[in-house]
C-alpha cells in the first residue's frame, strides 16, 4: 500500500505525519503500537517502535490490551513485552487511537471554526476595499 492509499484507506482521520515507509511497506507507527495493512487486513502490533529489542512494560501492555479486548474479534497473542492481533474493523484503529499513541488529525473546536470563519470574511472584505 502507497502512503495515500493508507491514509485514504481509514478515511483520511490520521496525521500524514503517523504513516512511514517500514522496509518494503507503508506503516502507521504510534507511541506503542504499528498497524500495517494487506489487502483489508490489518495488523496491529503492540510494541515500543522506538526500541523493539526492549519492548512494553507489562503494565502498559497489559493496560492497551484491557483497553482494546473488548472490540477485537480475535484475541490478542501477548508475548513478552509485545501484543499482535488481526482485524478487518479499521474503526478499532480509529476509536482507540489515543490509547495507541497514534497521531490522529486534527480537528478544529466549534469555536475555533467560528473564529476562522469570521477571520476569513473580514480578510475577503479587506481584499475587496483594496482592490
Amino acid at each position: 500500500m502507497t502512503k495515500s492509499e493508507l491514509y485514504n484507506f481509514f478515511n483520511q482521520k490520521i496525521s500524514k505525519t503517523a504513516i512511514v515507509n517500514e522496509g518494503d511497506e507503508f506503516q502507521l507507527i504510534g507511541k506503542f503500537c504499528k498497524v500495517s495493512v494487506d489487502e483489508g487486513v490489518i495488523d496491529l502490533w503492540l510494541c515500543n517502535p522506538r526500541d523493539l529489542a526492549k519492548g512494553l512494560g507489562a503494565r502498559r501492555l497489559n493496560s492497551i490490551v484491557a483497553g482494546i479486548k473488548g472490540t477485537v474479534e480475535r484475541p490478542f497473542t501477548v508475548l513478552n513485552g509485545e501484543a499482535y492481533t488481526k482485524t478487518r474493523d479499521k474503526d478499532l484503529i480509529l476509536t482507540n487511537g489515543r490509547l495507541l499513541g497514534l497521531r490522529l488529525k486534527r480537528q478544529l473546536s466549534a469555536e475555533a471554526l467560528v473564529v476562522a470563519k469570521e477571520r476569513l470574511s473580514r480578510a475577503r472584505m479587506q481584499n475587496r476595499k483594496s482592490a
